[in-house]
């Protein structure tokens, strides 16, 4: 009985780290400035979904930026992009809102499956030009009163803008 034991406890003990890391997805982001706008930048985010994302995300940033999504691929597809807070029926449609620091994306259900390739190209206007860096983190869209976990938080020197 106690070699058994020990054999659990080894097994266990590798795979606990994989369980504790599952939760961070792997995010690539670029920020540029944008041409003849003194607080205004491009934000490409690139990331695969996981099934705790598939029928949608959010992006929180701190309270100084404002965020609208210019394009959005999945799989190398162009989705259609509406600004509402609705579940979109059409599956090659993204419904977005922003409000309060949070970017919700949304998609219909089966446009969006695990493993899939999602690239996103966001506006990201300064409030108050002070900062000198972007915090953007990326978490699932919870039910309503649910307090969506973080599964990963990024951190961007803002470029300077030639002007």
């Amino acid at each position: 009985m106690p070699n058994l034991f020990k054999h659990r406890l080894l097994l266990l003990s590798f795979l606990f780290p994989l369980f504790v890391f599952a939760q961070s997805v792997p995010v690539k982001i670029n920020v540029s400035a944008e041409k003849n706008a003194a607080h205004s930048f491009k934000l490409h985010l690139q990331f695969k979904a996981t099934s705790q994302i598939s029928r949608g995300f959010a992006l929180r940033l701190s309270q100084k930026e404002r965020i609208f999504p210019q394009r959005i691929t999945v799989n190398g597809k162009d989705f259609w992009l509406k600004n509402a807070r609705t579940m979109p029926q059409m599956p090659n449609a993204v419904h977005w809102f922003f409000a309060d620091s949070l970017l919700e994306l949304r998609f219909a259900p089966q446009a969006l499956t695990a493993g899939a390739n999602l690239n996103l190209l966001l506006h990201v206007n300064e409030l108050q030009p002070v900062k000198k860096e972007l915090t953007v983190a990326l978490q699932p869209l919870n039910g309503p009163g649910g307090k969506a976990e973080i599964l990963n938080r990024l951190t961007m020197p803002l470029p300077q803008n030639p002007q």
